[in-house]
């Protein structure tokens, strides 16, 4: 496309790919995969920078009186099922950096918070200790890629804090994942069984193209 830039040049060069020729793997929303890096993942790695949980996007939602901790629970199955990015750790192999998805959660990677007799004011101040916890226990290389924190009261909204470190999500990403959460929270509201459309294996898909391409000199220099 960069060096193709108008449909006329696209099409001098574009071929019809045979779909027989690509080799299609199944893998329910609960298999563990293990698979190279990305790109961008494998530098992340390699700079050795301390304090690696600081990289991670957050959002800081309202969650309805009367909202569950069951509810949550279910609501995060609900995401990990849809989104192998969520069961993301890394790990160190002989050769190189390498990615784990898991088939199910870390300790303690959902807490809940009983924060029902404190002050607005009080309240606020334990909100920003426990985002600041949950931010720091961030650790992929334990698994622990993503945490939630609802603080509840029992008479008054409360609050979910969702912190994702960037090995697994981006801009683009975190609007999907925000997207998703609306929409098993609202089920759950409304009793209605949780269901988001089926996970895709694009992820492996697109983790072999990564690999075919940077394993080719030319392919590497035209992207660098």
């Amino acid at each position: 496309v960069f060096s193709h830039q108008s449909i006329h040049q696209l099409a001098s060069v574009a071929v019809v790919e045979d779909d027989s020729s690509v080799v299609k793997k199944e893998a329910s929303p609960t298999s563990e995969w293990v698979l190279p890096l990305f790109p961008i993942q494998q530098w992340f790695m390699q700079q050795q920078w301390a304090d690696t949980h600081h990289w991670n996007q957050s959002a800081l939602l309202q969650t309805r009186i009367g909202f569950d901790v069951s509810d949550l629970q279910a609501v995060a199955e609900g995401l990990m099922q849809a989104h192998p990015a969520l069961r993301l750790s890394v790990g160190k192999s002989e050769d190189d950096w390498q990615t784990a998805y898991r088939s199910n959660f870390v300790a303690d990677q959902v807490q809940h918070v009983e924060l029902d007799d404190l002050s607005d004011e009080d309240f606020h101040q334990q909100m920003g200790l426990k985002m600041s916890q949950a931010q720091v226990g961030l650790s992929p290389q334990n698994g622990r890629i993503w945490q939630m924190v609802w603080l509840s009261r029992r008479t008054k909204p409360g609050r979910l804090f969702w912190t994702i470190h960037h090995l697994a999500v981006d801009s683009v990403s975190w609007r999907i994942l925000l997207a998703d959460l609306e929409t098993l929270m609202t089920q759950g509201m409304l009793s209605q069984p949780l269901r988001l459309p089926s996970p895709s294996n694009d992820l492996l898909r697109v983790s072999e193209h990564y690999q075919q391409m940077t394993s080719k000199p030319d392919q590497v220099a035209t992207l660098s």
